[in-house]
């Protein structure tokens, strides 16, 4: 009989997440829900208290829930053209998120503070917001150092780049010494394109051209008449 084989990206993420929690957070982040999901724009985030348990009264109708746990998310689309100990580095970026709500004080939603920016660093991380094209980065070659600069450690968007001999850097490389690997990419052609922001709106009479945002009501000046929007794919 031929054996089945079964393809489980998230499973591959739990098991480097276990990895990644006891040689780098000495076991003491909580388990988390991991997925894989189309978010354009970041490699990964982290949400607290993304998922609840499912409890039901006897009488079918939702109970209140007893816990929650959190979330990590990797980007599928933005694994194309990285390295697996790149894309890992992207787990434990997440990590440290995690050991910051659990264990720190997180900033408003969103934002890279400096504590963050230290957890990150004692595993073996430097935050930047130039991710790895940080002109700090000992790994750029040559033609990337041209006109590569020194980037934030701390702010609302940010990357990073892997410290060349780290926490991090050790520790990925004897769990791929050992065999580890992601064996599946989003097929490219399925990569998430830019949502439009911005219609193109129509006078029905003198054929006046706008553009706005979705949805919205629109006089033209010289007729009076509301323009009409544009159809769309998403549209019926």
């Amino acid at each position: 009989m031929e054996e089945k084989v079964v393809f489980d990206l998230s499973g591959k993420f739990r098991e480097a997440f276990n990895y990644f929690n006891e040689k780098l957070f000495d076991a003491r982040l909580p388990q988390v829900v991991i997925t894989t999901q189309k978010h354009r724009g970041a490699a990964g985030f982290f949400l607290h208290d993304s998922y609840c348990d499912r409890a039901f009264k006897e009488d079918g109708k939702r109970d209140a829930s007893r816990f929650t746990v959190h979330e990590i998310a990797i980007m599928p689309d933005g694994m194309y053209e990285r390295t697996v100990r790149e894309v890992l580095s992207t787990l434990v970026h997440e990590m440290c998120h995690l050991q910051q709500h659990e264990k720190g004080k997180p900033s408003r939603n969103g934002y890279h503070n400096r504590e963050w920016a230290n957890f990150m660093v004692e595993i073996g991380l430097q935050p930047s917001s130039r991710g790895k094209f940080d002109v700090r980065n000992p790994e750029l070659t040559e033609k990337e150092r041209k006109g590569a600069v020194e980037g934030n450690s701390t702010g609302q968007n940010m990357s990073h780049f892997i410290i060349p001999g780290g926490r991090f850097d050790r520790a990925c490389a004897a769990l791929l010494e050992g065999g580890f690997r992601l064996d599946l990419d989003q097929a490219p052609g399925l990569k998430l394109k830019a949502p439009k922001s911005k219609f193109k709106y129509t006078c029905p009479a003198c054929g006046l051209n706008a553009w706005a945002k979705r949805d919205l009501k629109i006089a033209c000046g010289e007729c009076g008449k509301i323009l009409e929007m544009e159809k769309t794919d998403d549209d019926d």
